[in-house]
């Protein structure tokens, strides 16, 4: 049992938001009636037609809230994070659950009875406005929603989904691993499809380089995909991020069936989606290529310590010269790493091709020894993939 005093210290802190627009003697009856509940793993916190009786509160752990469909099929409705209000629109709706709650993951939840809640709404109008606030935001989010899986192809629902769960919950310390383990059937019941369906677009997408899963990584060359996906970038940048421009001048004349073209739009409806709220439309590049070059400078840096691989260091000490020479021609605001100087140099180079204009002799030299040693780099990151380099090595 909580002294008193810790218990308000908890909801205090936890539960900030309201705690602010209390009055002394509310904080009290708050505080008298808060009670503290631990679930297990996929615990029910309530069920669907079971009449509302408390406003909980996640304070750790995650939530789901989900409905049972035809065949028995779960959808996902929506999955919570501390700190979260949840479970007293169907009070104020006067009518039972239309939906389950349970722990995603072991939780720890608090709970205020919904009989003082109405009480301290009666008032307190401040609270009554924190209410309408919530509900509010909960109401645009499902409506967005319902755009989402009423308009959009599979593809489009899965990346949609994918971004969700980045804005709710984050990335791990590695600044790429999301910081919530889902099983595939969980994802598709998030994206409103099957599970063979998920998987299918889940391995798409690891295919595309486009994510990870469960540590499978690329197979193919690592090096020609970045340079693929900065390309990507900036054709949707030419494009002003409008998908109808993109679908008129791109999308629409790919040899592919109707049903490919609509997925290819989804995907770069979600690359521009990502653009946006990443803040690169203008420049700069989105954080899944970003990752993929932190990866190769890890690798970069363990091939070039490791005695195992005196040729690597051999072809990058005769690339570094031509390094040094293109960051010398480089702004002081704009130093970027040694291969990220190269991928520049390989993508300004695959730009002028493209454009038609000539390249001098001094410039191919130089990109010819660039090209052999990101060519040895991303073949030693397929090898490293398919089975680690270093996992024998010891510090």
């Amino acid at each position: 049992m909580l002294k008193k005093s810790t218990l308000e210290d908890i909801i205090s802190k936890d539960l900030a938001a309201i705690w602010a627009i209390l009055t002394p003697d509310e904080r009290r009856l708050v505080a008298d009636n808060f009670h503290i509940h631990n679930f297990k793993k996929n615990q029910i916190i309530y069920a669907e037609k079971d009449s509302p009786r408390y406003l909980w509160c996640l304070l750790k752990g995650k939530v789901k809230l989900s409905k049972d469909g035809m065949g028995g099929r779960q959808q996902i409705l929506r999955l919570y994070r501390p700190i979260q209000y949840f479970g007293y629109r169907a009070f104020f709706a006067n009518e039972p659950y239309v939906s389950s709650a349970s722990a995603f993951e072991a939780s720890t939840l608090g709970a205020i009875p919904m009989s003082l809640v109405k009480e301290l709404i009666d008032q307190n109008r401040k609270l009554a406005w924190f209410f309408i606030n919530e509900l509010s935001k909960n109401l645009g989010g499902s409506d967005a929603k319902i755009v989402n899986l009423t308009k959009k192809h599979i593809r489009g629902r899965l990346a949609d989904a994918i971004i969700a769960l980045v804005d709710n919950y984050g990335y791990e310390d590695d600044g790429e691993t999301l910081k919530i383990y889902m099983a595939r059937e969980d994802l598709a019941n998030l994206s409103n499809m099957t599970t063979s369906n998920a998987i299918r677009t889940l391995s798409s997408f690891c295919q595309e380089r486009i994510l990870t899963v469960d540590g499978r990584r690329i197979k193919e060359n690592i090096a020609e995909y970045l340079l693929y996906m900065w390309q990507v970038e900036d054709m949707i940048r030419a494009n002003q991020l409008d998908i109808d421009k993109i679908n008129d001048n791109i999308i629409s004349r790919l040899p592919i069936d109707d049903k490919g073209k609509a997925e290819v739009k989804d995907w770069y409806e979600s690359l521009i989606k990502m653009m946006e709220l990443e803040h690169v439309k203008e420049q700069g590049h989105l954080q899944i290529n970003k990752n993929v070059l932190i990866r190769l400078n890890d690798l970069h840096a363990q091939l070039l310590k490791s005695p195992k691989f005196p040729q690597y260091g051999a072809q990058f000490y005769q690339t570094l010269p031509y390094i040094v020479e293109l960051r010398s021609k480089s702004k002081p605001d704009e130093q970027v790493g040694e291969l990220e100087t190269c991928f520049n140099a390989l993508y300004g180079i695959l730009m002028l091709r493209l454009q038609g204009k000539e390249i001098s002799e001094g410039t191919q030299k130089a990109v010819a020894q660039i090209s052999y040693f990101i060519g040895m780099l991303a073949a030693y990151y397929k090898k490293d993939e398919e089975k680690p380099l270093f996992e024998d090595d010891v510090e």
